[in-house]
């Protein structure tokens, strides 16, 4: 279980205008990957563990993720020695941030917030 005022920082972050000046899902999925990893450096590293089928979602180099699968689009996950694959729809996204949020001992209401906050204030595109 993550302690209280880590709950309460993840919660005020999301609901902050430094996170909700971030244009895509893609910078706020890396955003609060970052956040997360300075409040658990130590137990981040359980992301390494989490991959799919055809995929890894995490590494400590592009090229880690790379290895399995083409065009995967991997990024730093600044101030981390970690990368993440990007190149994840929104659904995907919300999934991996989930498992991320788990594994470090968030709860299930906290989990349902944070993930809820990654498309706040974005319009969704039409297709004709």
């Amino acid at each position: 279980m993550v302690e209280k005022n880590l709950d309460a920082a993840l919660l005020a972050y999301v609901g902050s205008p430094h996170f909700l000046v971030h244009g895509t899902v893609t910078a706020r999925y890396l955003a609060l990957l970052r956040l997360l990893y300075r409040h658990h450096p130590k137990d981040f590293e359980a992301v390494l563990e989490m991959r799919g089928r055809h995929r890894v979602y995490f590494g400590r180099s592009a090229e880690e993720i790379e290895v399995v699968s083409a065009h995967t689009f991997p990024r730093r996950i600044d101030g981390s020695p970690f990368w993440a694959l990007t190149n994840l729809n929104h659904r995907q996204k919300r999934v991996v941030l989930g498992r991320v949020l788990f594994a470090l001992g968030y709860s299930d209401e906290v989990e349902a917030r944070v993930l809820s906050a990654l498309d706040v204030g974005m319009t969704q595109k039409v297709r004709s």
